[in-house]
């Protein structure tokens, strides 16, 4: 059964500070950071794996001002993400497998998780604010054979 995806964003918002040099591309985080993101990722997909899809979409965009103004878009996000699982089973298992990350606030992360039935991908940024790291964008699919060819 071919499944729709579906893409959330919190907010996006573009601005040019200062004549600070660009940051490279695929910089890695410093470690602190990339303890941060990690940590959120893990809280996401613990929660999935409990079936607490909810929580998990909370603990993804947290408490911020943007995700409060989007409260269908968030449910919206939670029933997709139920029937999902409705449809391939229950998460047993999910791996980054891919990291592109620009300058030292925002990394963009591709994670592969396991159903009974079949393999969804999840692709997430998180942006880091002067609160801290949050995710700004998630997106899954049952495409994974595109992650193979982009």
């Amino acid at each position: 059964m071919k499944r729709a995806w579906f893409t959330i964003v919190v907010g996006a918002m573009a601005a040019s500070i200062g004549t600070a040099a660009p940051a490279k591309a695929g910089a890695a985080l410093s470690q602190g950071d990339a303890a941060a993101v990690d940590t959120i990722g893990q809280n996401v997909f613990s929660k999935l794996k409990a079936g607490r899809t909810a929580e998990a979409v909370g603990a993804f965009f947290g408490a911020t001002s943007l995700a409060s103004g989007k409260q269908a878009e968030l449910r919206m996000l939670t029933d997709q993400i139920d029937s999902t699982i409705a449809i391939y089973g229950p998460i047993s298992a999910c791996e980054l497998v891919e990291e592109n990350t620009r300058g030292s606030m925002a990394t963009h992360r591709l994670y592969l998780c396991s159903h009974t039935k079949y393999v969804t991908r999840w692709r997430m940024l998180f942006v880091k604010t002067t609160g801290g790291w949050m995710g700004a964008f998630l997106n899954f699919d049952d495409k994974v054979q595109n992650s193979l060819s982009e």
